[in-house]
């Protein structure tokens, strides 16, 4: 999960004493150069070894990272769309946020760090995908539905949340996908 950081970006710089908000600047020999104002060249020079552990995105005056920032999972069909945005906000931080619509409902959560951060990629993604997994489940199987959909809805519309359940479940690492398939069945979320 690479970070694509550019030129003139706000990041945090975590090789201080405290964590420090500056932008992005270009490259210096084997540095890289974090300033106080957006495209200047002057400020702190970074090792460019250390870049990839000290710097990371910096979310907006709310605390909210930007769409353009974030990785997805995703999976989006008619009636269905799912998408997991998250963001590593710093050495030990994600932060990951939803946007769940099912039928003509949708709830919608940023990628902030205010209301919780997690330690690591997967802690975030078991806490936020497992509850809408197992909704998606019940709607697969016909159940209501916690997004409002009754267990009269339509064929299609369970057959795609068995499919969003593949395919979201498919776009992470397996030791991942073992341990979310055994909250899903255990019927718990940790």
């Amino acid at each position: 999960m690479a970070r694509k950081i550019k030129r003139g970006d706000p990041v945090i710089y975590y090789g201080g004493a405290l964590p420090q908000r500056c932008y992005f600047g270009g490259k210096m020999g084997a540095y890289r150069v974090l300033s106080s104002t957006p495209n200047v060249q002057s400020g702190w020079c970074v090792p460019l070894e250390k870049v990839e552990a000290e710097v990371f995105h910096a979310p907006n005056a709310a605390g909210v990272y930007e769409d353009a920032v974030c990785e997805r999972i995703e999976y989006k069909a008619s009636k269905i769309a799912i998408v997991f945005r998250y963001v590593q906000a710093g050495p030990a931080s994600w932060a990951i946020g939803s946007e769940v619509n099912i039928g003509d409902r949708g709830i919608i959560s940023p990628v902030s760090i205010r209301d919780t951060a997690f330690e690591t990629f997967e802690a975030a993604t078991k806490a936020t995908m497992t509850p809408v997994l197992l909704e998606l489940g019940r709607l697969a199987a016909g159940v209501d539905s916690a997004y409002g959909v009754s267990a009269s809805s339509t064929r299609p519309l369970q057959r795609r949340a068995k499919d969003a359940l593949f395919h979201l479940l498919h776009a992470l690492p397996s030791p991942l996908q073992r341990d979310i398939i055994i909250l899903l069945s255990a019927g718990k979320q940790k």
